[in-house]
């Protein structure tokens, strides 16, 4: 056995779990301050840079867990050591987000949603949408008023954000895995 091998056989088997919980609340975090920002924003294009903002700062704390794990690791990650902890850490920081999401939208500030229809009415009349699409819009968005409305318009958007978070976690564990030589 190689010394390598006997570093990656002495590796902390709940690593990745620590590794993908730790980072996960971490991005959870930065995530939900991302969102307050883009609910209290107005126009789109302030929105798009906070989606921007979001997407750079999920790539960082994915490599942040995976840079850990090698670290830990003797240098060396496999694919699918550094995707699970980036698996790990898109479920937990989706199920914390959306749950401040929640509570943020039916508790803390409710005339958000207000604000997102005004918002999105703006565009789309911006984009010549035809009215009667604007309408549905509307009444599609209205319906996140109702609590139980807006916990499903959530949990779609939580299905969602995993798979866009897995796809990112497949790049990025494409690039920064580390995986030893054949002898």
């Amino acid at each position: 056995m190689t010394v390598e091998n006997q570093e990656t056989a002495q590796v902390n088997p709940k690593l990745k779990q620590e590794l993908g919980v730790r980072y996960g609340i971490m991005l959870s975090i930065f995530g939900i301050i991302l969102g307050v920002v883009s609910q209290n924003i107005s126009g789109m294009m302030p929105k798009f840079g906070v989606g921007i903002a979001g997407l750079i700062i999920t790539i960082v704390f994915f490599v942040m867990g995976a840079k850990a794990y090698k670290k830990a690791n003797g240098g060396m990650a496999k694919f699918g050591d550094v995707f699970a902890i980036m698996a790990i850490m898109a479920v937990i920081s989706t199920v914390i987000s959306t749950v401040f999401s929640y509570i943020y939208v039916m508790f803390i500030d409710p005339g958000s949603v207000d604000r997102q229809i005004q918002d999105t009415i703006g565009m789309l009349e911006g984009f010549g949408t035809p009215e009667a699409a604007i309408d549905e819009a509307i009444i599609e968005m209205e319906k996140m008023k109702d609590p139980a409305g807006y916990a499903v318009t959530l949990l779609k958007g939580a299905a969602g954000g995993i798979i866009f978070y897995f796809i990112i976690g497949a790049i990025v564990s494409a690039i920064v895995k580390k995986e030893e030589k054949p002898v």
